[in-house]
């Protein structure tokens, strides 16, 4: 956090969410994946591997003045698969299922869960998140 507020979402932490929807001064947050190499081949001279991963990610965003219970956690979890070339460069694919709160209307401020409801994500990107 230091001086910028944390944001979370989006395909690094908290997958499911859209970028920054979960956002404060101080965060914390966890991500487990559980990976698979599932296939290993060469075309031509160059070794590919295939993994096959599921995942979650959980978070907590405190704000000063907050009232929210302090095991209040925002969640997502999914599954995807890695392509890997030459055991450096990786191409990730993740689909995730996210937990999205929304507030009733007459509450501006969003003090209280109205209802809940899963979204959707799914990214194409250069990289492991960790």
């Amino acid at each position: 956090g230091g001086s910028q507020w944390v944001e979370l979402g989006g395909n690094m932490a908290l997958r499911g969410l859209p970028f920054g929807r979960i956002r404060g001064p101080i965060s914390a947050y966890g991500q487990v994946e559980l990976r698979w190499s599932a296939a290993r081949f060469l075309w031509g001279d160059r070794t590919f591997r295939l993994m096959l991963l599921t995942f979650a990610d959980t978070a907590r965003v405190f704000s000063s003045g907050d009232s929210d219970d302090l095991s209040h956690l925002r969640w997502s979890g999914g599954g995807g698969a890695r392509l890997i070339y030459n055991e450096v460069f990786v191409v990730r694919f993740d689909v995730a299922l996210g937990q999205e709160e929304y507030t009733a209307a007459d509450d501006p401020l969003g003090t209280s869960v109205d209802r809940r409801d899963s979204v959707l994500g799914i990214y194409a990107m250069v990289g492991h998140p960790f």
